[in-house]
């Protein structure tokens, strides 16, 4: 795998970048390659940085206010039992949530 694929995976990973700094912990970019291309690098602001669904900790899930303990845990479970993903439509069925709620979420949290 090229370095720029490892690139591009760890922004997919991060659901974006909010540091220059980021960068050198993808493999294969060294300190000297990084002090070469650092004076190009630009981070643009974004309104907020959003988790990927499927990444998310127990943590994350519980500060969005959300979901209670034993849903998140049944939340996990059902990940665990689909591959470790989860879409919209499964929590939207899974916890009965309302459309309002359902589209507070997708403004939240990316959802692949």
């Amino acid at each position: 795998m090229s370095t720029i694929q490892r690139l591009i995976e760890y922004k997919q990973y991060l659901g974006g970048f909010y540091s220059i700094f980021q960068i050198t912990k993808v493999y294969g970019i060294t300190d000297s390659c990084f002090q070469l291309i650092r004076p190009h690098l630009i981070v643009q602001k974004q309104k907020e940085m959003k988790w990927v669904a499927n990444r998310m900790t127990l943590d994350q899930w519980k500060s969005l206010g959300l979901f209670q303990d034993k849903e998140i845990r049944q939340l996990f479970q059902y990940k665990k039992e689909h591959g470790g993903k989860i879409g919209l439509r499964d929590l939207v069925l899974k916890f009965d949530l309302t459309e309002l709620q359902a589209n507070w979420l997708q403004n939240k949290i990316r959802i692949d």
